[in-house]
């Protein structure tokens, strides 16, 4: 009920609005969209961000605009960083303001890959391109390589871009690269590959230094390489 919300502590609301995740559906947008006038800052972010999973929310169709102002694909990616101070209208659409104090990130660089998170991989596709691959083989060759890569796998998980899940898992094999949203980019994608997906690459799984902290996440049953390697 209304008034047993408001008397709920921030802290509370914040979860009661992220326990919807599990569940979107788009009938919860209206619901969604009030949140966006709450006292809490937090509680309006965390709705704000629900609000990029539904494509015809108010949103998720300014995030879209925000995202193609500063960021495009044709064969290499074109990157113009958003300019600061960040704009209250951004934060109230579910930027956050300040990087995670754990990574060396520029604030412009983190409030670009939030425009990334928001929109579905799906945006950057070229007419007619069918596959991730060549974006994220471009990706990893940009100046902003770990914006971008982290950008996608962001969007990727919240979408449900499963399309993009093993592209995304080989491409931070490849690579060195941080992220900025998870010390493990890998192991929440592990947790979203197909049994085909690791089939694929049991061999290059047996010879991981991280297959200990890989192999929890994989889905079951194992590929008969892999499982003999791991016994």
């Amino acid at each position: 009920a209304a008034d047993t919300w408001k008397q709920e502590r921030a802290e509370q609301r914040t979860a009661f609005v992220e326990a919807l995740a599990a569940g979107l559906h788009q009938d919860d947008q209206a619901f969604l969209t009030g949140l966006l006038s709450d006292r809490s800052a937090q509680v309006q972010q965390a709705a704000a961000r629900l609000l990029w999973r539904l494509p015809s929310s108010e949103v998720a169709e300014r995030m879209r605009v925000r995202a193609g102002a500063h960021v495009s694909y044709g064969g290499t990616w074109q990157i113009r960083l958003p300019a600061e101070p960040l704009e209250p209208d951004w934060e109230r659409d579910g930027v956050k303001e300040a990087p995670p104090h754990t990574r060396q990130l520029g604030k412009r660089q983190w409030w670009l890959l939030q425009l990334l998170a928001a929109v579905p991989c799906a945006t950057w596709l070229p007419a007619g391109a069918t596959t991730p691959q060549p974006l994220l083989a471009a990706a990893r060759k940009h100046e902003f390589a770990s914006v971008l890569l982290d950008g996608l796998t962001q969007s990727a998980l919240t979408h449900d871009e499963r399309a993009w899940f093993a592209p995304l898992w080989d491409a931070w094999a490849a690579t060195d690269l941080h992220s900025a949203f998870s010390p493990h980019p890998r192991v929440l994608l592990s947790a979203k590959l197909t049994h085909d997906d690791v089939a694929a690459r049991a061999l290059q799984l047996t010879a991981e230094d991280r297959l200990r902290e890989l192999l929890p996440h994989l889905p079951r049953p194992w590929p008969e390489t892999l499982a003999l390697r791991v016994l």
